[in-house]
């Protein structure tokens, strides 16, 4: 992550842990007290607001990978000391963060692999060289690597039943015919050895791949009398062919939770209000501004309503009621109520909706971003208006920060930001379904 972000001109900083002001996010703070100052502090909740001062100070592209506290629940998908990223970017819009944030996930995907595609590149570079014998091309010392050898008995069996016994791939005179079309489904034919991180590395278990591998091919080749060099060629030529594409598949399908994960293509983009609308067809697009449509709905639905929610929180409930846990494929929500996004720009053409997107991957945010509010005015407007919702019993909400309120005033340009929660991103790239898997010490309570 470091080395693409470095690549593409971000310069690396540290800000302060410790605030004067928790600020940057919507959470509950942990509060701590300065002895020698004689003051309270706040443990970082995030590092937003510091590092929108280095833009406004001239630093154009910058991001810190940082540890933040939340003081909140305990749970699969949440602890309260976690790692994240923060990056900002000046004169870039949000939409320009989507597919910057496309782009970064599907280079730690791709370098993550890379150990894995690398063993596909040998095993293609092993079949071109391997000199063809009287039954199929693979000899019985198999294709290895140092200790490492790559079982492929799942799929060269997978490939044999699938597509070659049992259909018409010998002309009369049991030949094999040229001219079958041997395609077939990429992601049923990749064995979960090569898509998820399985490795044989034991000599014996080795050993043994390798044997029934090479016996595979060589009854395989027996069953159709393929002794010619021609013939045993075409076999050769098809399976180097399956090999490339699960080298490319690699990189592109993840395993989660027992679900596939595709990262190929665009990803999905959804307007918050529709896809609440596309799951609750009780409303419609116009009740999703209507707070009295949106509160009879909550009732519905069980979620509890307080007097101090407008219809942007109502909505946001609502889509994490109904919407947020089918989310499976990589999906960008965005168009987010400005009730609920403090520091985000607002829509030029959308009233009350902000330029803000979350990114969801099986039914877990892994990152948010937005077009950042530059007018001093308004965020102060906005400040205020947190102030009134955390005097209202919201513990989560924001303070008035008047020394970031300054900053902007000297001038911040318009600029692009991103929070990607890395913890959650590892949880993505080593197909685990708790944050405990993924950190060494993860917080529970103590034994009595």
């Amino acid at each position: 992550m470091r080395h693409w972000l470095d690549q593409h001109r971000f310069l690396e900083v540290e800000t302060p842990m410790m605030h004067y002001i928790p600020g940057g996010a919507a959470a509950r703070p942990f509060a701590t007290h300065h002895n020698a100052l004689g003051i309270d502090l706040y443990l970082r909740v995030a590092p937003e607001l510091y590092l929108k001062r280095l833009v406004v100070g001239g630093l154009e592209r910058v991001y810190e990978i940082n540890r933040n506290f939340r003081n909140e629940g305990v749970s699969t998908r949440h602890n309260p000391e976690f790692t994240m990223l923060e990056l900002y970017e000046a004169y870039a819009t949000y939409h320009e963060i989507m597919d910057l944030t496309e782009a970064l996930i599907r280079s730690c995907a791709g370098t993550i692999d890379s150990y894995f595609s690398d063993r596909v590149n040998l095993l293609i570079r092993q079949a071109e060289s391997l000199e063809l014998g009287h039954y199929g091309f693979f000899d019985s010392k198999g294709i290895r690597d140092g200790e490492t050898v790559l079982s492929l008995k799942k799929c060269i069996r997978r490939w044999i039943m699938r597509e070659w016994i049992g259909q018409s791939t010998v002309d009369a005179s049991g030949r094999l015919r040229k001219d079958d079309d041997f395609s077939w489904d990429a992601e049923g034919w990749i064995p979960d050895n090569l898509t998820h991180t399985r490795i044989m590395s034991s000599d014996a278990e080795a050993g043994n791949a390798v044997a029934e591998l090479s016996s595979a091919f060589n009854d395989f080749c027996r069953q159709f009398q393929l002794t010619s060099e021609e013939d045993q060629a075409f076999v050769k030529e098809i399976f180097i062919e399956q090999l490339q594409q699960c080298r490319l598949r690699l990189r592109q399908v993840r395993p989660w939770d027992g679900r596939t994960i595709h990262l190929h293509g665009r990803f999905a983009r959804r307007r918050m209000d529709q896809a609440v609308v596309d799951e609750n067809p009780e409303i419609s697009l116009e009740d999703c501004t209507d707070r009295g449509a949106l509160a009879r709905h909550c009732e519905r639905l069980g979620i509890p309503v307080k007097p101090g929610y407008g219809w942007g929180r109502l909505l946001l409930e609502i889509f994490e009621r109904t919407v947020e846990h089918t989310l499976i494929q990589p999906t960008f929500i965005t168009d987010h109520p400005i009730e609920v996004s403090p520091l985000a720009r607002a829509s030029d053409t959308e009233p009350g909706f902000a330029d803000r997107f979350e990114l969801f991957i099986n039914g877990k945010e892994i990152a948010n971003g937005f077009s950042e509010l530059n007018d001093a005015e308004d965020q102060a407007i906005r400040f205020q208006a947190q102030v009134e919702a955390k005097e209202g019993g919201d513990d989560e909400a924001m303070h008035y920060d008047a020394d970031y309120i300054r900053a902007l005033e000297v001038g911040l340009p318009p600029t692009g930001g991103l929070g990607v929660g890395i913890d959650r991103l590892v949880m993505l790239l080593t197909g685990v379904s708790s944050i405990r898997d993924v950190l060494l010490f993860p917080y529970m309570r103590p034994v009595a």
